[in-house]
């Protein structure tokens, strides 16, 4: 008799199940592969940013021309085709745009025709369009030149203040292409504009621009420029009329002779500075008056400003003249004998070995006339020299020791011995 096991049909029920979700799974692969290769012209993409290269031939090159991209079309877009598994891998570096032919007669701009060339392994697309479809190029030779960067910068400061030149950072530029471009550039200027009224220093970038020699602007995108902008600063210091004192070396004793004779022009000057500085300065001091250079035809000076730091001189009158009236002196030359040692070191001693100096002496004639040689002595400071020892020269200052209107002329020194006690 027969008998169904039905166990066993449940068991190869199962079976077939597993196999049947286990076949549709390959299947599905197999048929999703063949129509992801059939389909590759269904798939598109864009790269971005691919570098355009333009080659000029060897024969041009030997001619020192070169070519000069334009900064704005430096890279193109590739619009590609194919099978989506490769365009979805493929990048910048897989294709180069090109131009495959270049004719040149003369330096100057040339639009050249662009393609895009395979340089990957990956082949299952093709390419569909480039964008731009053309470039322009400057062909030419290379020319460097530097620009000190100059101001071109708008702002208006306090009535009571003064606007220093303003400071660039970096201080110039260096700028790079075709020579036919360069050599139209006159200068490099920093520009920008503040609004209000300026009581203190600024800080600020400034952006360059170009200028040619007929004040047209450059803007040449073929350029290369070391920076294109610079930290521009502002100085705005306080400022102050201030009269001009005067400082003296080798003058006479009487002093209201000195003031008497003597004329400042101007007798103050403006100066502008820090204003803490400058609220506290009551007198502008000048280099000192040297007395002994003052002669019958030598008696007009220009003596520099001893201003403190960080203060200048903004007058009209940059340079301070002083006069010294000379009607009525007399000079005559006279031998001094009498010799004066000061500041010697406790551990050495001195010896004069000159034994007297032929100096000539100036002042009102009838005080002139009454000087005896006696009444004048020579002063020797030896704080100047040191640990020196053994025979040397040293300068002397020379006084009128009977009269407060007269005085040497020239420079003067002695022969001098030190030695260890």
């Amino acid at each position: 008799m027969f008998k169904f096991d039905f166990s066993k049909l449940f068991y190869n029920n199962k079976f077939i199940m597993v196999f049947s979700i286990v076949s549709s799974f390959v299947l599905w692969c197999v048929v999703s592969l063949f129509f992801s290769f059939a389909g590759e012209d269904d798939q598109y993409s864009c790269i971005l940013d691919v570098p355009i290269t333009v080659d000029l031939p060897e024969s041009f090159k030997s001619e020192g021309l070169r070519i000069f991209n334009n900064e704005d079309s430096n890279v193109a877009r590739v619009f590609v085709k194919g099978n989506r598994l490769v365009i979805g891998r493929l990048t910048k570096n897989d294709v180069q745009v090109i131009c495959d032919q270049i004719t040149v007669t003369s330096p100057g701009i040339y639009e050249v025709q662009l393609s895009v060339k395979k340089i990957t392994e990956l082949r299952k697309f093709s390419v569909v369009s480039i964008n731009p479809p053309t470039a322009k190029v400057m062909i030419d030779r290379y020319r460097e030149q530097q620009f000190d960067i100059q101001d071109g910068i708008k702002y208006n400061a306090s009535s009571q203040y003064f606007a220093s030149k303003t400071k660039f950072s970096p201080q110039n530029v260096i700028v790079s292409g075709p020579e036919s471009i360069v050599s139209k550039i006159d200068r490099v200027v920093g520009t920008g504009e503040i609004g209000g009224i300026l009581s203190e220093g600024v800080t600020f970038d400034s952006k360059l621009l170009l200028y040619g020699y007929n004040n047209e602007e450059i803007d040449s995108k073929f350029l290369t420029v070391s920076v294109r902008q610079s930290q521009a600063t502002i100085p705005i210091l306080y400022k102050k009329i201030i009269p001009i004192g005067l400082m003296f070396k080798n003058i006479p004793k009487n002093a209201d002779f000195v003031k008497n004779r003597i004329k400042i022009i101007p007798p103050e000057v403006e100066v502008a500075g820090p204003k803490k500085i400058l609220e506290s300065l009551s007198e502008v001091k000048l280099a000192p008056l040297d007395f002994s250079k003052i002669a019958l035809g030598l008696n007009e000076f220009t003596l520099p400003l001893d201003l403190p730091v960080d203060c200048r001189n903004i007058s009209d009158n940059a340079e301070i003249k002083i006069y010294i009236n000379t009607e009525g002196l007399f000079k005559k030359f006279m031998t001094l004998k009498r010799f004066e040692t000061m500041n010697i070191p406790k551990d050495k001693e001195v010896s004069v070995k000159t034994s007297y100096i032929n100096v000539e002496i100036m002042g009102p004639k009838d005080s002139v006339e009454k000087l005896k040689d006696d009444d004048l002595l020579a002063k020797l400071d030896f704080k100047e020299k040191g640990d020196t020892t053994g025979q040397t020269e040293i300068s002397v200052q020379i006084e009128v020791t009977t009269s407060g209107d007269c005085w040497a002329l020239g420079d003067y020194s002695t022969r001098v011995n030190i030695f260890k006690k």
